[in-house]
């Protein structure tokens, strides 16, 4: 089995890991289409997108060439579908992509979350997240990478929440605190992250840990947009100081992972 990366990382790699390609223009092309799978991207978009410099018809050609270049590092599995409408990604057993698993389990994490399915949720967030080890083509300033490294992001923020507020239900508080850091991590200005962070702390009895995000969360908007805390997570500080310390689920579901405060865009310190 061939295995391909694209998030955290750009690698095209054997069974063993050994490199099967260097080509990171060829990388970027697979990923395009891994992107946007169940797509028929035209080719004479593709060549604009990925040879913009060149005219139309060189930038077919190297289309072309680079595709040839792709089919031979993937042993020419049927992953490129090609028709006169263009060239679309198809999902093959010999190759694994590490995003068509993050957009399968994501998806299904979702779906699981609507039916209130805890134990569905757990498993295929956590399936996702495994598979998300950083940013979609970190390096590749492309525009389209750009939307793309934006809106996985956005997935994996929101998969952060979801499995940390059904690992709260569940009562494993301790893996609940783990995927809610990793959510502060991904979105250090997302205010919403850090005051599910801390009430899962209080949760845990840690009083001392909750007042420290606190402080981190008003250093970083600080630092970052020049704004002091929302009055929600001001508020949130509160219930940590006054509050008599003990264990035992959060009052309430952690920081909504469908209604996210960030503080992004904010000028000044609310009243």
């Amino acid at each position: 089995m061939l295995h391909v990366a694209v998030l955290g990382q750009q690698v095209i790699a054997d069974e063993e890991g050994g490199p099967r390609s260097r080509s990171s223009r060829g990388i970027a092309l697979a990923a395009h289409l891994v992107a946007h799978a169940g797509t028929v991207v035209p080719r004479p978009r593709l060549a604009a997108l990925f040879w913009p410099d060149s005219g139309d018809a060189q930038a077919l050609t190297n289309l072309r060439r680079e595709l040839h270049h792709l089919r031979h590092t993937l042993e020419h599995a049927p992953v490129v579908r090609a028709d006169t409408a263009g060239l679309a990604w198809q999902d093959v057993a010999e190759v694994a992509v590490d995003l068509r698993v993050f957009d399968r389990e994501a998806g299904d994490a979702l779906d699981a979350a609507t039916r209130d399915d805890t134990a569905a949720v757990v498993r295929h967030a956590a399936a996702a997240l495994a598979q998300y080890r950083g940013a979609f083509l970190p390096g590749v300033d492309d525009e389209w990478a750009r939307e793309v490294r934006e809106d996985r992001e956005n997935r994996c923020a929101r998969l952060c929440a979801l499995l940390s507020e059904a690992l709260a239900r569940t009562g494993d508080l301790t893996a609940a605190v783990d995927v809610a850091r990793r959510r502060v991590r991904l979105r250090p200005l997302e205010e919403a992250g850090h005051r599910a962070l801390m009430e899962l702390q209080l949760a845990q009895g840690d009083r001392a840990g909750a007042v420290s995000t606190y402080e981190r969360c008003a250093s970083v908007l600080g630092r970052e947009l020049g704004v002091a805390p929302h009055a929600d997570t001001r508020r949130a500080l509160a219930v940590v100081t006054t509050s008599p310390t003990a264990t035992g689920r959060p009052r309430s579901s952690p920081g909504s992972a469908a209604r996210p405060c960030s503080s992004a865009g904010r000028r000044s310190s609310p009243s």
